[in-house]
């Protein structure tokens, strides 16, 4: 069993999704690496490394991804032990131009983890996949345990 965990982020940016994960990884003392797709300059003490998107590809943990861009880029990381998409948000309600076939091989490529049983609700409904987890506000307890 593998009990390495890495995230996949497009960046530590102000937003409510990036302080619910470090406020879960203070409480956690998993081993626990956060990659990046864009690095910005730290504004808080994080207890675990950050890397930039790169570093990931090697990998041989339980990687994470947490938005559609990250969820892209997981598919090309061969080394992965387990790979799971957290849908924290409906990203797809927000792009313009959809483009269903691509969205759709997102979905179906990853093992699939929702914040909340009404997004796993919705997220199975629209592309036709199985949520296999809920998991809320990136309980890093409960993600390890899916390692």
């Amino acid at each position: 069993m593998n009990k390495r965990l890495g995230i996949l982020l497009p960046c530590l940016d102000h937003s409510q999704r990036t302080f619910t994960l470090i406020s879960s990884a203070s409480q956690n003392d998993a081993p626990l690496t956060i990659f990046c797709e864009d690095q910005i300059i730290p504004t808080y003490h994080y207890t675990f490394p950050t890397m930039s998107m790169i570093h990931a590809y090697p990998y041989t943990g339980t990687l994470i991804a947490t938005s559609l861009s990250t969820a892209n880029k997981l598919n090309g990381f061969p080394s992965a032990f387990k790979r799971y998409f957290y849908i924290w948000d409906l990203e797809w309600l927000y792009i313009k131009d959809k483009k269903y076939e691509e969205l759709l091989k997102i979905y179906q490529s990853v093992d699939l983890i929702c914040r909340s049983n009404h997004h796993g609700n919705i997220v199975e409904k629209m592309w036709n996949v199985e949520v296999k987890h809920v998991v809320r506000d990136f309980n890093l307890k409960e993600l390890g345990e899916l390692c």
